[in-house]
């Protein structure tokens, strides 16, 4: 789903993702995904990384990055969500 060429599905849009960090912890965040990055790996040149530019909620807005190949799972959050608590916050 998160690849470059559906970008339009979930570039600027609020996700609730559950994610495995490098150090095998789990946890649920809230995302708001500013961008896809694509960058080369530096063990070998021709594999690619996806990376999620994000604010997360988890860590008070703050912009994160995250690694596709760690996202368990993913959810489009609900219009009701974006007017609850991101249009009436601001």
């Amino acid at each position: 789903f998160f690849k470059s060429d559906k970008k339009l599905n979930f570039e600027k849009k609020w996700f609730q993702i559950q994610y495995l960090d490098k150090n095998e912890r789990y946890s649920q965040r809230i995302i708001y995904i500013n961008e896809i990055i694509i960058e080369k790996t530096k063990s070998d040149p021709v594999k690619e990384r996806i990376l999620l530019k994000a604010n997360c909620l988890l860590r008070n807005g703050k912009i994160r990055h995250f690694n596709v190949n760690r996202i368990q799972g993913f959810a489009e959050m609900s219009e009701d969500f974006i007017k609850e608590f991101v249009i009436s916050k601001a």
